[in-house]
């Protein structure tokens, strides 16, 4: 009966030459055939190369990130001059509820065969960090994130990105998670001390105040596909920028209330007291720092005092002192520790200097292993 009908709607099409509505017809008959075919939802594996701070991202304690992605109609790869791109996930935020990851709202494959799907993620989602911004040009194939590191302490986030995943076809990999693989995109910057001098009977010395000022604070991330590489990476900055960035670490905020070790001058290494707590930790743009074009110098701001050794910790003596920080460089993925020296006699910063230590060693070779998990 439905054949007959079917073929009666054509007669009457044909007789009134309405070639559209046949085309729409039969189009909606190919369609009913394919109600009953499963539609699989799009689920990724995530795992982080590194392990991190309170504030910093992990396998475990990512909350949420953001998923962008782009369909190829044709079955054209990402890269190919001739792909025509379309907007699939835009910004899209999956978070975790339990054990199980979800995202709102759920994207699923294609039904047809022959489509692509590529897609890049950053985290922690902007719903939560309006100082990411991300885009995505798809007509310029690239990824875009706007990043202006926020001036509290605090309130910075660990911004990571994860390598491009491309060319998903829409039934070949419908069965398997899109595996997402974060890496983190700035430098992590701390500050540990010791002094020099006379200290009063019955006193210790504890930094109050510490601020690092004339900073490089916004960048753009960017992924393209002009680069040859998968993965995001940062702009260069533009001639004369400028150097807005302050942060200030205060006591019992971002200071731990530390008494701060006498250097020993005998000692070959000698020893400085980490004084900055795990809340302190900066997390700031990759850049050079005091080069010697440089109009603008980088400097830290110090205020230490002069603490009784009572049940109150009363402080009798408070002094502030500034110096430059050396010509150094922020790397991407690296820890970078300035230890200084004060010399409370002279109430001056002297023998600051730079250690750094790429990430990568003590976190994506630490011997960690991370479970992939499904995200629905």
């Amino acid at each position: 009966m439905l054949f007959y009908s079917f073929l009666a709607k054509l007669a009457y099409m044909l007789k009134f030459g309405r070639i559209l509505r046949l085309i729409g017809f039969s189009m909606m008959v190919l369609a009913c055939g394919k109600v009953d075919e499963p539609s699989r939802e799009i689920v990724f594996g995530s795992a982080f190369e590194t392990d991190v701070r309170a504030s910093e991202l992990t396998t475990e304690n990512m909350s949420s990130f953001g998923v962008f992605a782009t369909l190829e109609e044709d079955g054209k790869n990402f890269k190919d001059p001739e792909a025509t791109l379309d907007p699939f996930m835009d910004n899209v935020p999956v978070t975790k509820n339990g054990s199980v990851w979800s995202a709102n709202p759920k994207h699923y494959w294609p039904l047809l065969a022959n489509k692509k799907l590529s897609f890049f993620a950053y985290a922690p989602h902007n719903a939560s960090s309006p100082e990411i911004d991300p885009v995505a040009d798809w007509d310029n194939k690239n990824v875009k994130i706007d990043y202006k590191v926020h001036s509290n302490p605090l309130s910075q986030v660990d911004l990571c990105v994860a390598k491009a995943v491309l060319d998903k076809d829409s039934h070949l990999d419908m069965d398997k998670p899109v595996e997402l693989e974060f890496s983190h995109t700035l430098t992590w910057v701390t500050f540990a001390a010791n002094y020099v001098g006379d200290v009063p009977d019955g006193c210790f010395l504890r930094i109050e105040e510490l601020e690092l000022q004339n900073v490089l604070d916004e960048n753009v991330l960017v992924h393209s596909h002009t680069s040859g590489e998968d993965f995001f990476s940062w702009s260069d900055f533009p001639d004369g920028a400028q150097k807005d960035g302050k942060y200030l670490l205060s006591l019992n905020a971002s200071l731990g209330n530390m008494e701060i070790v006498q250097k020993d001058p005998s000692a070959a290494s000698p020893e400085y007291t980490d004084f900055v707590s795990t809340k302190g930790y900066l997390y700031l743009l990759p850049q050079q720092v005091n080069s010697p074009e440089d109009g603008v110098r980088t400097e830290v701001k110090v205020t230490f005092a002069f603490v009784k050794n009572d049940e109150n910790r009363t402080v009798i003596a408070q002094f502030y002192t500034t110096k430059e920080l050396p010509e150094s460089e922020w790397n991407v993925a690296s820890k970078v520790k300035y230890c200084f020296t004060i010399d409370v006699n002279n109430v001056s910063l002297i023998n600051i200097a730079p250690i750094a230590k790429k990430w990568i060693e003590d976190w994506a070779e630490s011997g960690n292993t991370h479970t992939d998990q499904e995200i629905r």
